[in-house]
This record gives C-alpha cells, sequence and structure tokens, in this order.
C-alpha cells in the first residue's frame, strides 16, 4: 500500500483523499471492496492527519494506492495509520519553531 501526496496552496485548510485499485488487480467487485476497505481505513483515521494540517495551515490532496485486493480490514487499516503517521511526521518536522 502506498500513499501520493501534494501540497496545495489555497485558502482553506484541509485534505481531499482519493483511492486508487489497479483494474489489473482483478474483477469490479473485488476492486470496489478493496475500496471500501480504504475509506473506511480512513475515515476511521483521518484526524491524525487533519489536525496536523489545521496547525501548519496546509492543504493536502492525495490518494491512497493498493497494489492487492486479498487484505483483511485490519491490515488495510494498520497500514493507512502508518502512512498517515509519516505525512503528519513530515508536517511536524517542517513547521517553524516558535519561541
Amino acid at each position: 500500500m502506498g500513499i501520493r501526496y501534494r501540497f496545495v496552496n489555497d485558502a482553506s485548510f484541509g485534505c481531499q483523499m482519493g483511492f486508487i485499485v489497479k483494474k489489473s488487480l482483478g474483477k469490479a467487485h473485488k476492486r470496489n471492496a478493496m475500496k471500501r476497505l480504504l475509506r473506511e481505513a480512513y475515515r476511521l483515521n483521518q484526524q491524525i492527519l487533519t489536525d496536523s494540517l489545521q496547525q501548519v495551515q496546509q492543504t493536502l490532496h492525495g490518494a491512497l494506492v493498493t497494489y492487492t485486493v486479498e487484505a483483511d480490514f485490519n491490515h488495510v487499516e494498520q497500514n493507512v495509520i502508518e502512512l498517515l503517521q509519516g505525512i503528519q511526521k513530515q508536517l511536524t518536522a517542517a513547521q517553524p519553531k516558535q519561541s
């Protein structure tokens, strides 16, 4: 699983996220099931990212990408959490220190 993202100069703060499952991974019902798992895992853990974005006043556009359709929810959720925490660490590292 991976994530692609970029920061956008925008007056509003927040995050827009897409979900990508390649057509070559299987039939539509399996791809759609994986997208539902990705969406739910992101919905449950989006505060990890949105809180940090509000602090640094940034807007993020991103896409969660999966490379398999054979995963259970716990595995998907753990990967999503790790990816979101990685972006959060980059945001806090890039934030200037206030004195």
